[in-house]
């Protein structure tokens, strides 16, 4: 495992992960896991419960060492951890409100949006949420499924494999092969 951090490369990617492969107590949580995130970018990591979401993220980051593959990243990377921890003499409330000062940006700007979506001023928000989802569900390959286009390109894979699986199951069920 190489992990690479040099200063900001302009104009390309700013984390690289190849082939990550993170496996605890036996058990693969991920396994072929590769992106290129650029600058500006905004992806989406979706799976169940325990299928190795907040484990990426702590490859990608830099907090854990995956078993093989490669992270390069390049500049700045932020990474808000599920549990705060707080230092001597500053109480819980400090930390909620300093970590939380940033989301509540974001909540307010999503308010806005919102209510400027609900009035018919900006019908293109959905689609700026995520320009790439990047799925850990289990697939028939054992491989997580990178999907382009945001939201729209990840429904319409999801719809393209359901289309699949009902065909084949189809054709099973009836003996055609």
């Amino acid at each position: 495992m190489t992990i690479t951090v040099t200063m900001p490369a302009r104009g390309q990617a700013q984390l690289v992960a190849d082939h990550l492969r993170v496996v605890r107590g036996g058990r693969t949580i991920f396994d072929d896991v590769s992106m290129a995130v650029a600058p500006g970018a905004r992806w989406g990591i979706v799976g169940e419960n325990g299928c190795g979401k907040s484990t990426l993220l702590a490859a990608l980051s830099g907090g854990l060492t995956p078993d093989s593959g490669t992270v390069h990243r390049f500049g700045g990377l932020g990474l808000v951890e599920q549990e705060l921890s707080a230092a001597g003499g500053v109480t819980v409330g400090d930390v909620i409100e300093v970590q939380l000062a940033a989301v509540r940006r974001v909540i307010a700007a999503f308010e806005s949006a919102s209510a400027a979506l609900a009035s018919g001023e900006n019908r293109a928000l959905p689609s700026d949420v995520a320009t790439s989802i990047l799925d850990l569900d289990r697939s028939r390959d054992g491989r997580p499924r990178v999907y382009g286009d945001g939201f729209a390109g990840y429904r319409h894979g999801r719809r393209a494999e359901l289309a699949r699986w009902e065909e084949e199951f189809e054709q099973v069920r009836t003996g055609w092969r």
